[in-house]
């Protein structure tokens, strides 16, 4: 049968290991509790954020000033959370060529984001 066909007559329009969660849905949605809205809106907490936005900022144009390799490096080694050899087998390098641009790199982003050093917290002793 065609995705765009419907089914013939007498033939439920979902199959049939669908239907328990299709009707576990449509029994959730009954028992939802509509959203009662005060006449004044709750605090928010948290306070102000415009030094880590700040932060944020430098950092992402810091990364746009990498070379194109050493971005990749440090993306996927500290925001994909990859190893080394992951890394190398991504990139299609030698792990001692992520090493030395995720050296590169780090050196970098400290020259051009010296801010990043004193937020840094404290490494925990192994």
């Amino acid at each position: 049968m065609d995705g765009c066909q419907r089914p013939p007559k007498g033939r439920p329009s979902q199959p049939s290991w669908a239907r328990p969660a299709f009707q576990q849905v449509s029994w959730w949605r009954r028992r939802r509790v509509a959203e009662r809205l005060d006449a004044t809106p709750a605090e928010r907490g948290g306070g102000d954020h415009t030094d880590e936005t700040a932060l944020r900022l430098s950092v992402v144009a810091a990364l746009r000033r990498l070379t194109a390799r050493q971005r990749a490096v440090v993306v996927l080694r500290y925001y994909e959370d990859l190893t080394e050899a992951q890394v190398a087998e991504v990139l299609g390098c030698s792990v001692g060529t992520v090493k030395r641009h995720g050296h590169d790199a780090v050196r970098r982003l400290r020259e051009l984001v010296p801010e990043l050093l004193e937020r840094t917290p404290e490494r925990s002793e192994r």
